[in-house]
């Protein structure tokens, strides 16, 4: 009987220095830490432009797979196309792979069209990016494109040459 009892007394003391030694949640390992930045277009209203999205890691191996969900306002911009992107209606999914082994920058350019003026922007609402050897990467700065739509100059009505 007092070697049952020793052997669960030692069973809770194992468990109980075990709940000790143990983190009470699992570190998360991030491979690297990187960036996405943006351009600021000054644009008018009607033209079509471009913003240029980067996202760029400081690890040796590169990045592997990232991606991205951006977030606009559709009353004052429309998406038309972009590299590795797509949606519409205020969102876009853009998703980028490795091309090259040690590559440390994903570039995408997204076009738009501006339908009026005033100052808007391109946000990024979600991002998963990941090195090479599929590690998470620590995303430290975020950045937003501020889109800056002026209004088309008024023609005039009047043909006539002035002397």
């Amino acid at each position: 009987m007092n070697g049952k009892r020793n052997k669960i007394a030692a069973g809770l003391l194992l468990f109980a220095m075990l709940l000790f030694l143990l983190p009470g949640r699992i570190p998360v390992s991030y491979g690297a830490s990187g960036k996405i930045t943006f351009s600021d277009p000054s644009v008018t209203a009607g033209d079509q432009f471009s913003v240029t999205m980067k996202i760029t890691s400081d690890d040796a191996e590169g990045l592997g797979a990232s991606e991205v969900m951006l977030q606009y306002d559709a009353s004052k911009l429309e998406f038309l196309s972009g590299t590795g992107a797509n949606g519409g209606a205020g969102s876009i999914r853009v998703v980028g792979s490795m091309e090259t082994s040690g590559q440390k920058t994903f570039s995408f350019t997204l076009k738009f069209k501006a339908l009026k003026a005033g100052d808007t922007s391109v946000t990024v609402t979600r991002q998963e990016v990941y090195d090479s050897s599929s590690q998470t990467v620590s995303v430290s700065h975020v950045g937003s494109s501020a889109v800056k739509v002026k209004s088309q100059e008024a023609q005039s009505d009047n043909a006539a040459l002035s002397s």
